[in-house]
């Protein structure tokens, strides 16, 4: 598999054992391909045994568990340990450990897309730390703490009401064009967040714009989606507001 958009060549990849391109589809080697293909007169591409590794199996869960799970422990580096704190021992009778962070009970074991692997088990920080002191007798206490999210959350509907229905939610209007004046086409109680062309007003004034052009690229979606965008507001209890997000589709 190669990284992403690391791909260069054709026949030499190949030749290295290169099975998968990415990010797909394969830019660099599906013209030449096709081409070759078109000029054979059989139609069909022939490759040699030398390129097949007859000695690829499947490695037993265990057998891999037993080799891999060693080696990354050996991979971790500390950069700070103050008065030997770490490593933690069940063996030293701890009375007490607090687990701090949004993430000690989440699994976080990848990204999205073509690194998210089926794997044979999940764990969190959390839960692999009161298992190896099950039978110590060590108490764990755990906090949230500070949250870290590099971008914004979805705001939860519980703060969210669909002005049609007066249920937690929102409404969604489908106008044909930027014309957003007239009855929609469709109205439907859906609600997504947006990363191109829209607006988002809060009691009829604008307060986030976001222009959607191409040349405007940023880190979401490698680079294809736009950069968040995050304005203050200073809020009264109990007072409710209305939100009003504008989303255009592009016209190229």
């Amino acid at each position: 598999m190669s990284d992403w958009g690391g791909t260069n060549i054709t026949v030499e990849a190949i030749n290295a054992g290169l099975d998968l391109e990415f990010p797909g589809p394969p830019l660099r080697r599906i013209g030449l391909i096709l081409t070759r293909l078109k000029n054979r007169p059989d139609g069909f591409c022939v490759f040699s045994k030398e390129l097949v590794d007859l000695n690829m199996r499947r490695m037993s869960l265990n057998t891999a568990k037993t080799t891999s799970k060693p080696a990354s422990l050996c991979c971790i580096v500390i950069l700070k340990n103050k008065a030997g704190a770490l490593p933690l021992r069940p063996s030293e009778r701890l009375r007490r450990i607090a687990v701090l962070g949004p993430n000690a009970k989440r699994v976080v074991a990848g990204g999205g897309g073509s690194s998210y692997i089926n794997a044979p088990y999940w764990t969190n920080v959390y839960d692999s730390l009161k298992k190896a002191f099950e039978g110590s007798g060590t108490e764990f206490a755990f906090a949230t703490g500070a949250k870290v999210h590099q971008h914004l959350p979805a705001a939860p509907l519980q703060v969210l009401t669909d002005p049609v229905s007066a249920t937690p939610g929102a409404a969604v209007e489908w106008h044909l064009g930027h014309d957003l004046t007239g009855q929609p086409l469709i109205v439907t109680i859906l609600f997504s967040m947006s990363i191109g062309l829209s607006t988002m007003s809060i009691d009829s004034k604008v307060v986030l714009s976001q222009s959607g052009l191409i040349h405007e690229r940023a880190e979401l979606f490698f680079q294809y989606g736009s950069t968040e965008d995050k304005f203050s507001l200073n809020l009264v209890q109990g007072q409710d507001y209305e939100v009003q997000i504008d989303y255009h589709s592009h016209d190229r």
